[in-house]
């Protein structure tokens, strides 16, 4: 028999055997349409997934608010239910092989907020229940929770599209950054990578504004605790903290100076950082007086003078406490700036208080920019001030609290200064302040002789009976004093 009888033959024969059906579909199915929430659209990327018996077997992206997804295998029949980011459609399809389906999806609402969840792991372990999970955008804390069973689950609200979310674990950041997705929810373990307990810090090294020498020493500080040591090599300095200082303020001192740089101890960090030191003293500060004696009626001008001794200077505030008010009088519109601030300190609190019998003054001050290291000797503030008519001769106390802070905004502290006032008598007649009653006075009086309190030309100090007229008793104080001096 032929060759290609026997083949036409045999395949005759397989054709009967298993008839095969021209129509068979492939085992697939479609589905597409558009997506809304509400009514409205949602943003591109919006993840759209198909279920079947509770499993995913298919997942889509939104573009325009539509999206399209086939799903392969054998379900013929089987109900498929979808999911628009978390939430369940209110639609469903059913499998059928070789269809494409038009299915439109809508849920109710489309919230502006995004889930995270999953494991929490810090160097590979598990950790414990109620380590808090806080999430961060824009180095702002937008939400917060805590672990249970090693596990978190956490909920942005608000409106951070496209913005990275990061994460902390206590006060350590986790390795994971993913971005806010609207109505997601986003499976993300969190690992954090502590690293070993030390930290190292290395930089360059000035002292009084110098390179020092080779050799010099170093030292670490955490509080009142030494917790390293090195020394200098060609301007440069480098050691290691071992321990666990987390969160902890690193000092150092430079040949037992202290520099002014404060750094965080970072378990597992190399920190870079210029140390710069120099030589300081105590802080002087002294009060000056335009005149220590004064007559009733006088004016002078209180001053705060600083000697920095090497700090520098930020600010500073000057209290006047309880200025008795039957001596003194604070002109709070004579208060003004000296230059020990810069040519235009910032003003901040100037305010004027009195009570029963008393007066007080509180006036702040602020440099504007850079701190100059160390700052220059000079005048912080100058206040003026009255004594009123009638204070008794005596000497009195000025009581003051000043206030000075350095280049960090820390508070410096010196010995308080102590200052006062001696009140001298009146010379009665003495009208032109010359210490003295002579010509010049009898003219003073005379020029307003017969008025009364009530007319023009009236003079308050040649009344010197205080009966509200320039008259002959007057003129007797005067004459009693002719010829007197004050000293």
């Amino acid at each position: 028999m032929p060759r290609w009888i026997a083949l036409a033959a045999a395949l005759l024969v397989a054709l009967l055997l298993f008839p095969q059906s021209a129509s068979a579909q492939p085992a697939i199915c479609g589905f597409q349409g558009t997506v809304t929430a509400g009514g409205e659209g949602l943003p591109d990327g919006t993840q759209v997934t198909a279920w079947i018996d509770g499993t995913q077997v298919a997942q889509a992206k939104t573009s325009n608010s539509t999206y399209s997804l086939f799903i392969t295998g054998s379900y013929s029949g089987k109900t498929v239910t979808f999911k628009v980011g978390k939430y369940t459609a209110d639609q469903t399809g059913t499998w059928t092989a070789g269809a494409t389906q038009t299915v439109n999806l809508s849920i109710e609402s489309w919230p502006y907020q995004c889930e995270f969840y999953g494991e929490v792991t810090v160097d590979g372990q598990p950790v414990p229940d109620g380590t808090e999970v806080s999430a961060w955008v824009d180095e702002a804390k937008v939400q917060a929770t805590t672990t249970v069973d090693s596990m978190y689950t956490l909920t942005v609200p608000g409106n951070y599209t496209g913005k990275a979310v990061t994460f902390k674990v206590g006060s350590y950041y986790a390795d994971q950054i993913v971005l806010w997705q609207r109505g997601e929810a986003v499976k993300t373990n969190l690992r954090v990578s502590l690293g070993p307990l030390v930290c190292g810090f290395y930089g360059p090294v000035t002292l009084d504004g110098q390179t020092p020498e080779d050799d010099t020493v170093v030292t670490a500080w955490v509080g009142s605790k030494r917790v390293g040591q090195c020394t200098v090599t060609d301007g440069k300095f480098g050691l290691n903290i071992p321990g666990d200082y987390t969160g902890k303020i690193v000092t150092f001192k430079v040949d037992g100076r202290d520099a002014k740089e404060k750094v965080m101890w970072v378990r597992g960090g190399n920190v870079q950082t210029t140390l710069t030191a120099r030589t300081v003293g105590p802080v002087g500060v002294t009060v000056q007086l335009s005149a220590s004696e004064l007559k009733p009626g006088d004016s002078f001008t209180l001053s705060v003078i600083v000697d920095p001794n090497g700090h520098g200077i930020s600010g500073g505030e000057v209290n006047l406490l309880m200025l008795d008010a039957s001596v003194m009088e604070i002109l709070e519109d004579e208060a003004s700036a000296g230059g020990l601030l810069g040519t235009e300190p910032a003003e901040g609190i100037k305010e004027k208080t009195s009570g029963d019998g008393y007066q007080s003054l509180t006036f702040a001050l602020g440099r504007k920019g850079e701190t100059p290291l160390p700052t220059a000797s000079g005048t912080l503030a100058s206040i003026g001030l009255r004594i009123v008519g009638g204070a008794k001769p005596g000497k009195y106390a000025i009581p003051n609290a000043i206030t000075l802070t350095d280049e960090n905004f820390e508070k410096l502290e010196f010995d308080p200064p102590i200052v006062s006032v001696t009140v001298v008598p009146v010379l009665p007649g003495d009208l032109n302040g010359d210490d003295t009653v002579g010509l010049a006075d009898l003219a003073i009086l005379a020029s307003a002789y017969g008025l009364t309190s009530e007319e023009t030309g009236y003079l308050a100090e040649a009344d010197l009976n205080s009966n509200g007229e320039i008259d002959i008793g007057d003129l007797a104080i005067l004459g009693s004093n002719w010829g007197k001096r004050r000293y």
